[in-house]
């Protein structure tokens, strides 16, 4: 994720379009790759199908693409890999060592901009192993075993190649090559990969209740060996398995055992838009959509329902109001960073501050912009206070804000909503200077 925004610096200039254009670009590919995908597994309307659930399905801004897009955050580029290499893996085409090699690359790409795919891909491929080999097809077993190892080959790899280069620039050894370094620290495992507390438990089942009905719909209604189709291939079969297995073990994570942070869901509904697709086309026996929505209003004319008239109601009543309250939240959203006060933020600070001024601030967005050196807290921080946030647990952050020394403090939505510093403010250590968009700047008193 960090090679394309600093490519497009280089080639653009430095600005906020010049960072979100990469990432809208992978966007745009995750998408097309849903709809190969789809394909692949299912055919042309059902890929169609998935790219249209896929836009309209979200009724949260951390779940939507087009929202998603919009922001450097490492899901979206994820996704794409994550989705191209499916494609790669299993599409009907010769080669077979070829695409092997190339889903191999793509996955590792997946796993290195974000290490949380990790345990669900192999899980996925590993049972998918197990499944050809207990149907009796050695060769695709055997093509997913190398593939898995082909994977952790080359995210090595990648790994090695991106330490040897920031070495190279002379950064310290510890400048973020690894993206499996947080997970090596206990602390940081019982907060963002295993949290079993009732807090966060009642927040992922509200998640899932809220945004997730029908891809669990989609789900149920796809596992392995019901609605099997006689002109399916066993690949077809094993590729729909995979896909299934991946999303299905990523949801039992996000609801028993994650810190259920918005975004961990957004994965599982994009690839699982493909099922709901699957589930519509199922209920309307093909007909489309139009046969579908008849199928649901004369289910709910017949007592007792059918499991799948209960299905298709469900549907429809999600899809329904949801695409009524995506259209808004789409339409609402700011086009200019202008809009959040940003470049404002930026320009007011470089142009009224010394040179040598140091700045106290926890908004990364603002760092690209600053002519100015920034300090900001360690990951360590964000640990304890996604703990007390997320997980309501009593702890202290006793983190220093003057550690620096700093000069300015600017204090924008992510700062605010964590409340990192106002344990300083009320200590009176700044006052305010001046207020731009979403931000608020400080200024020290001495």
């Amino acid at each position: 994720m960090v090679i394309p925004v600093a490519l497009s610096f280089r080639l653009l200039g430095i600005g906020v379009w010049q960072a979100r254009l990469p990432i809208a670009l992978f966007g745009i590919a995750a998408v097309a790759g849903l709809y190969r995908l789809g394909c692949c597994l299912f055919d042309q309307r059902v890929g169609l199908g998935a790219v249209a659930i896929s836009l309209l399905l979200p009724l949260l801004s951390e779940t939507h693409p087009i929202l998603m897009s919009r922001q450097v955050l490492g899901e979206i580029p994820m996704l794409c890999f994550l989705v191209w290499g499916m494609v790669a893996l299993f599409r009907n085409s010769r080669g077979e060592s070829l695409r092997i090699g190339v889903a191999a690359i793509l996955f590792a790409l997946a796993l290195h901009t974000k290490a949380q795919a990790f345990p669900f891909l192999v899980l996925s491929l590993l049972a998918s192993v197990a499944r050809a080999f207990h149907h009796g097809d050695r060769r695709t077993a055997r093509s997913l075993a190398w593939c898995v190892a082909l994977t952790v080959l080359a995210a090595a790899l990648i790994m090695c190649v991106q330490r040897s280069i920031v070495s190279s620039r002379g950064h310290t050894p510890t400048a973020g090559q690894d993206p499996y370094t947080m997970v090596r620290d206990i602390d940081a495992v019982l907060t963002l990969v295993v949290a079993p507390t009732a807090v966060a438990r009642l927040r992922s089942a509200v998640f899932l209740l809220v945004a997730g009905v029908p891809t669990m719909i989609g789900i149920l209604m796809h596992i392995p060996g019901l609605n099997h189709r006689s002109e399916d291939t066993l690949q077809t079969n094993i590729g729909r398995f995979t896909v299934w297995t991946l999303i299905s073990s990523w949801l039992v994570w996000f609801l028993f055992l994650s810190i259920a942070y918005m975004r961990y869901i957004f994965p599982i509904l994009l690839i699982g838009s493909i099922f709901v697709a699957s589930a519509i086309g199922h209920l309307s026996h093909g007909n489309g959509p139009c046969a579908f929505f008849r199928y649901a209003a004369t289910s709910l004319r017949t007592w007792p329902p059918t499991r799948s008239g209960l299905a298709s109601v469900l549907l429809v009543v999600f899809l329904s109001a949801t695409a009524i309250v995506n259209v808004s939240i789409v339409a609402r959203m700011p086009t200019d960073a202008g809009d959040l006060g940003l470049t404002d933020t930026a320009v007011f600070v470089n142009e009224n501050t010394r040179p040598s001024a140091i700045l106290e601030t926890y908004e990364s967005e603002l760092f690209f912009l600053l002519d100015r050196p920034y300090h900001y807290p360690p990951d360590e921080v964000q640990h304890r206070l996604n703990r007390r946030t997320f997980l309501g647990q009593d702890v202290a952050i006793d983190y220093d804000a003057l550690t620096a020394d700093p000069d300015y403090l600017i204090v924008g939505d992510m700062a605010r909503m964590w409340g990192l510093y106002d344990q300083v403010l009320a200590a009176g250590a700044f006052r305010p200077l001046e207020t731009i968009g979403r931000y608020e700047i400080y200024e020290r008193i001495r």
